[in-house]
């Protein structure tokens, strides 16, 4: 390509101006030293961006800004510096503009809301750019939230492109606690049979303070409990009052589940006296035990849910033990089997009537129970320390296919008459 002469004569005159020599006689001087200093002898370039033969580092250049853009894509302060120093044989007036000045495409994943203790997943982002290559950072920063098990994720991306140009993106992620707590036994509600209001206010509490038994669970955090048992009721033990209690369970973050029981406080305005016998009262069907009391004439354990039935307290007539009950109250005698050991034992009866009935005919033995054996003497396996037959007997064949042959030798004959006729009419 050829050199533009032009323009290294405009640079040449504008050289001068700044200089302030306005003579002709100087600009033509100072034009015949800078043009073989530029190697103006090699006027046609290679067709080549670079051409080596053009660097001359003892080339003088003009100090000028006069910026041209070379074919190499940088930026001269003139031509001359873009030809002696780089050896550029081409270049356009002015700075160079990059380029590439479109910034990558990042593409990052949605914000997430999840819900503590959901499971999730911290997603990749993806950049791409026209150039074909891009470096991609991430940053993450977990902040606690303000309750146990929630915490704020805030990601940080930056794509940049080989020319510096860049694009940022973030993701925030949050674990969050808006589920309240399950409750998995509900509380229950109760009745309060009352003589004493003092004692009946005790019992009122004790219900409350704890929770009525119900039970709760959280996902995330620990449970509280409350209830809005507040304004005690006035007891008079007079009239029967009901109070709907609410209780709470509420979780670190706030979050509450709550559920309601009833209290019943009654007059037990009837006590039995002790011993008195409960055959007949329903006592409700629970299985915790009240106590020990009379039943039809003998101690006997009683269940139920509650001593009080009816506004009558029964608790007079509970024990604590059978033998404080047997010891206190009178038993009517009657007659029964009194064997420990027998399936049909009565512990409440007086007399022995003969109406046993022993294992292992009448009922079954746990076979591991210890002194079982063969208690029959004519029994091969007849065992003498047996304490009860296990039923394992065995005999022998009692079968006799001639019976007339007393003697047992082999033939019934007069012998055998004789010996029969000898034993007639003994006593056995």
């Amino acid at each position: 390509m050829k050199i533009r002469c032009l323009e290294l004569l405009l640079i040449i005159i504008h050289s001068t101006r700044i200089m302030k020599k306005s003579n002709l006689f100087f600009t033509l001087v100072f034009a015949a030293i800078l043009i073989p200093s530029l190697g103006l002898q090699n006027l046609y370039a290679q067709e080549d961006c670079i051409d080596p033969s053009l660097i001359d580092p003892m080339a003088f250049c003009p100090f000028i800004y006069a910026p041209v853009c070379g074919c190499n894509n940088v930026t001269y302060d003139n031509s001359c510096f873009a030809m002696v120093t780089d050896g550029v044989t081409t270049w356009t007036s002015g700075p160079c503009s990059n380029g590439d000045n479109i910034p990558p495409s990042l593409n990052i994943p949605d914000d997430l809301v999840v819900e503590c203790g959901d499971d999730f997943e911290f997603e990749s982002a993806t950049a791409s750019d026209n150039s074909g290559s891009v470096e991609l950072t991430e940053t993450t920063t977990s902040i606690p939230g303000t309750c146990s098990g929630t915490v704020s994720y805030i990601r940080n991306f930056t794509a940049i492109d080989p020319s510096g140009n860049t694009t940022e993106g973030q993701q925030l992620i949050e674990v969050v606690d808006t589920t309240p707590p399950i409750i998995t036994t509900e509380p229950m509600a109760m009745t309060i049979g009352c003589s004493d209001p003092l004692e009946a206010e005790m019992e009122m509490f004790a219900w409350a303070n704890d929770y009525a038994g119900a039970e709760a669970q959280d996902a995330c955090n620990t449970v509280m409990w409350s209830n809005d048992f507040d304004a005690i009721p006035w007891i008079t033990c007079e009239e029967t009052i009901y109070v709907t209690v609410s209780f709470m369970a509420t979780d670190e973050c706030g979050n509450t589940a709550s559920q309601t029981a009833t209290l019943t406080v009654q007059p037990s305005s009837v006590e039995v006296e002790p011993c008195t016998d409960l055959a007949g009262v329903d006592f409700g069907f629970c299985d915790m035990v009240l106590g020990i009391g009379i039943m039809d004439g003998a101690c006997t354990y009683i269940s139920g849910c509650g001593s009080s039935v009816g506004g009558v307290n029964y608790a007079n007539a509970l024990f604590e033990s059978m033998d404080e009950c047997m010891f206190s109250c009178p038993v009517i005698e009657y007659e029964g089997c009194t064997y420990s050991a027998a399936c049909n034992y009565d512990p409440n009866a007086t007399f022995e009537d003969g109406s046993c009935l022993f294992p292992p005919e009448h009922c079954p033995l746990d076979p591991e129970t210890p002194g079982g054996g063969c208690m029959y003497s004519d029994a091969t396996n007849y065992d003498e320390d047996a304490h009860w037959d296990d039923g394992t007997c065995v005999f022998d064949d009692c079968s006799d296919s001639c019976p007339a042959d007393i003697n047992q030798d082999g033939i019934v004959t007069t012998a055998d008459l004789l010996q029969f006729l000898s034993a007639f009419g003994q006593e056995c």
